[in-house]
């Protein structure tokens, strides 16, 4: 469970890593809220590119997601999300029709990074 920016073509990316999140909830709550604050400092827009690849995801981490979602959304350029299996797939496009901006789901990295820095 960790986050950082990093920088891809020029362009500096919030990467939030949830795999090791894998066995418990307030894990996953705890990083949602610690990256909350740190989005919150931020003076400009930013991409941010989420991994959920073996992280738990309850109904009380996208309920609070979507709260954040509405505290945050003006602080967000594009966002970016991996490892979301079917179901997970279904949870997003719930999470998309009730939250002001849009995320978008990669099957890898690369191409995660390549929508994120794409003009």
């Amino acid at each position: 469970m960790s986050y950082k920016f990093i920088h891809h073509k020029g362009k500096r990316i919030f990467y939030i890593d949830y795999s090791s999140c894998n066995d418990k909830e307030d894990k996953t709550i705890a990083l949602l809220k610690e990256t909350a604050q740190v989005l919150k400092m931020e003076k400009a827009k930013i991409l941010i590119l989420i991994d959920f690849n073996g992280a738990v995801m309850s109904a009380n981490y996208m309920s609070l997601a979507k709260e954040i979602s509405t505290e945050t959304h003006h602080l967000v350029d594009k966002r970016a999300v991996l490892g979301l299996n079917p179901l997970r797939m279904i949870l997003l496009k719930g999470y998309n029709l009730v939250s002001k901006d849009k995320t978008y789901s990669f099957n890898t990295k690369e191409e995660a990074l390549r929508f994120l820095t794409d003009e």
